[in-house]
């Protein structure tokens, strides 16, 4: 292989820089892509070699996989806790997923390797708009990837989220490349995690941190005033804007990465293995498991870091509740009546492939828009009321307005929940997560009596890796070391640990099905675990504890995924927040002064040097603003975050949109209708606290059900006179179809996203 010479290398890559910024001529530009480096290889034909080494080392990795599996090495067990863990992190539709892990390798291998041949960093690349072009053209065939066909007039959100921004209908949907709002930070600049410090030295282990910065015997256990429900509304909450997948082997194997030799281990790619300290109390392997997530292709094929897929729709749409693809909410609808399916017991339908454990006759996996749904049963809980809560609406819609399809039916009750999950969300749940001041800021506030346009089709809504792979991560410290069944009047049935209740449905179909309801007064009842820097053992030691007592550790989990997905620095997004960077391990200006003394001391111990300490380690550790559950750094994330998602949804529910929106009279009842009164009419719970996710209290005294309002479903009965026609035609749901586009259309397209 030709390769150039370093200064052959130093003068092309100054003569794209500085054509770039001196020349506008088409004709020189193309001179520079045709430069000779050393040995007479053009520019085209690097990238062409580049592609061709790609596709090889694609090629080596497969048979490598395969004979992985052949072998029985990453044969796992059904049930293990290594099984467990897989079943979580790989959601849905492992097919999809693996198509666009290819792309996306073939693109990041292709690119790394192009640097070697012409010595042009990409960030150099990345700039320079006619070799982004070349790129584009050579790569195309190995990258590119459905882009939404939208119908303007289709009043209703797509399944997958994509045309909710007519200029750019890829923004915010599902299976795609999660947003970046600072640069990649890999050592390599394109795909190797930080392993080293910036003194030279080694990063600490995730497990060392985690012992360290992490252990729950430091913590003040529970949270005063907040329930469960709190907390375990925040993870459902989680699981409908983001699914991160890992790789999987041959045969949608489980990879393993631990018990391999490092050269093996490296030839896999996808293994990034946690050490594990010496004489470490839990963990006697010096390695735990841990596989990297899968590559996401970018949009339009465009030279950049290794990213990550989002398996989910960004949007605040009910997701989880309804899938996110025509096949899913095809499997979960019934076909008739709107309905989606359920048992005779009011239970989430049957799903032969769930991860889960069954211990007594009767009992199965549940099948819901999102396959986590089990992890807990309490999460469980919300799956099985929001999905009775959708069979509620849609039967009353049924017989309000008689002439309605299933798919009107179906679509209106789909489209009234998303309303309600937004204003639960806005107005219930989030005021408790950030204070006043950063929901002002942000502009998150509800308003009542009036509608509130606040659409911006420039901001793109695309959930940041940075919420998915650290700041929203802020709510593991809210998770209990026990669960419980409650009774009214505030009784503990039982209480059972945390490990012993993973994937397990049973908790919830027990006792003739009242396990559910039990679950659910525990739930309102009890509170949640302080939201600190401290994780209980629950999940920091024993996360999906299996028959053998092996297990994970979440939070070294969290931060290793963390310097897996590229993200920067704790001090790199305290100046991203405009917030001040930390110079030294002191308490005083210049050092961690929003932290208290316990805390810096274990991050000193813990880290070489301020600018190693990991988002998820420094952000989780600071002091909580007063009126919030996090510290700064994470208040600015997450709020960043919701706010997106508020400005950039087109389907936002206070809109004044003709097509998409709601009536005044509608919107006026969906801003009344509360988790409460959901939680009320589709259990047997009786009396409850008007806001849920605070404990009962002087204040906030149960209540019998039928004292809070419920939705007012005549808002939507149809003026008689329209009911002898069809209420509206509903145009076919918008399907992605494979782009075929030209080098040409990239440029237009870049064009017309660089405006927005």
């Amino acid at each position: 292989m030709l390769r150039a010479t370093m200064t052959t290398k130093l003068l092309l890559v100054a003569s794209i820089v500085c054509f770039t910024v001196i020349s506008g001529k088409d004709r020189q530009k193309r001179e520079v892509i045709g430069t000779l480096a050393g040995g007479g290889m053009h520019i085209s034909d690097m990238m062409a070699q580049s592609i061709k080494i790609a596709l090889k080392d694609w090629a080596i990795r497969t048979e490598l996989e395969k004979q992985m599996y052949l072998s029985g090495f990453d044969k796992v067990s059904k049930g293990s806790y290594l099984w467990h863990r897989s079943m979580f992190m790989n959601l849905k539709e492992y097919s999809k997923v693996q198509v666009l892990n290819q792309k996306g390798f073939i693109n990041l291998r292709a690119l790394a390797e192009f640097e070697k041949l012409s010595g042009v960093p990409i960030h150099v690349m990345q700039n320079d708009f006619k070799l982004v072009e070349e790129w584009q053209k050579h790569i195309a065939p190995y990258c590119e990837c459905p882009i939404p066909k939208c119908n303007p007039k289709y009043p209703y959100r797509t399944a997958d989220g994509g045309c909710n921004n007519f200029h750019v209908p890829t923004w915010g949907q599902a299976n795609r490349a999660q947003l970046r709002w600072l640069p990649a930070a890999y050592s390599d600049g394109l795909n190797v995690p930080r392993i080293h410090s910036v003194t030279g030295a080694s990063l600490p282990s995730p497990r060392l941190i985690s012992n360290v910065v992490h252990n729950a015997h430091m913590s003040d256990f529970r949270e005063p005033k907040q329930s469960m429900m709190m907390m375990q509304f925040g993870q459902f909450l989680d699981h409908d804007f983001v699914g991160t997948p890992t790789n999987r082997g041959f045969n949608n194997s489980q990879i393993q990465c631990c018990d391999l030799d490092p050269t093996t281990r490296d030839k896999r790619g996808s293994c990034f293995p946690i050490p594990v300290p010496p004489k470490d109390k839990r963990f006697h392997n010096p390695c735990m498991n841990f596989v990297r997530s899968s590559i996401a292709p970018e949009l339009y094929c465009k030279p950049a870091p290794r990213n990550q897929i989002n398996q989910q729709s960004s949007f605040i749409d009910g997701s989880m509740i309804y899938g996110n693809s025509m096949k899913e909410q095809t499997y979960l609808r019934l076909g008739k009546g709107g309905l989606l399916k359920m048992t005779d017991g009011g239970f989430l339908p049957r799903y032969d492939d769930g991860d889960c454990i069954m211990e007594s006759p009767g009992e199965y996996c549940f099948g819901a828009g999102d396959d986590r749904n089990t992890i807990v049963p309490s999460l469980a809980f919300l799956h099985i009321v929001f999905l009775r809560e959708h069979n509620r609406l849609a039967v009353a819609l049924g017989k309000i307005n008689p002439h309605w399809t299933d798919e009107i039916i179906f679509q209106e009750t789909r489209k009234i929940i998303g309303g309600v999950l937004q204003h639960i969300v806005y107005a219930e749940w989030l005021p408790l997560v950030l204070n006043k001041e950063f929901m002002t800021l942000y502009g998150l506030n509800s308003v009542y009596g009036k509608y509130n346009t606040v659409y911006n089709e420039k901001l793109d809504p695309t959930t940041a890796n940075v919420m998915a792979g650290a700041a929203f991560r802020f709510g593991h410290s809210m998770i209990p070391n026990f669960l419980g069944y409650g009774a009214p009047g505030g009784n503990k049935i039982a209480e059972f640990p945390i490990y012993k209740t993973y994937n397990r449905p049973g908790v919830l179909m027990s006792h003739g099905g009242k396990g559910n309801d039990w679950i659910g007064e525990w739930m309102l009842d009890d509170s949640h675990a302080k939201s600190d820097r401290c994780v209980n053992d629950g999940v920091r030691n024993y996360l999906f504890m299996d028959h053998h007592g092996k297990s994970f550790d979440l939070v070294a989990v969290n931060i290793q995924r963390g310097r897996d997905h590229g993200l920067p620095p704790y001090n790199a997004w305290r100046k991203w927040c405009g917030l001040p960077p930390v110079i030294h391990f002191g308490h005083g200006p210049g050092g961690l002064v929003d932290h208290d003394k316990e805390s810096i001391i274990r991050l000193s111990k813990s880290y070489k040097h301020v600018d190693d300490i990991d988002l998820y380690t420094g952000g989780l550790s600071e002091r909580r603003v007063k009126g919030g559950l996090t510290g700064p750094t994470f208040q600015c994330l997450i709020g960043k975050s919701f706010a997106n998602w508020k400005f950039g949804d087109r389907f936002w529910y206070e809109n004044d949109f003709k097509l998409t929106g709601f009536s005044p009279r509608q919107l006026e009842t969906i801003r009344h209708h509360k988790i409460s009164k959901i939680i009320c009419e589709n259990t047997k719970i009786d009396h409850i606290q008007p806001d849920s996710f605070l404990l009962p209290s002087e204040h906030n005294h149960k209540i019998p059900c039928h004292a809070l309002p419920d939705i007012d479903l005549l808002a939507w009965a149809e003026p008689s006179e329209l009911r002898t026609n069809v209420f509206f035609p509903v145009p076919a749901n918008p399907v992605p179809i494979w782009s075929n586009l030209g080098p040409g259309h990239f440029q237009e397209a870049y064009k017309h996203i660089a405006a927005y």
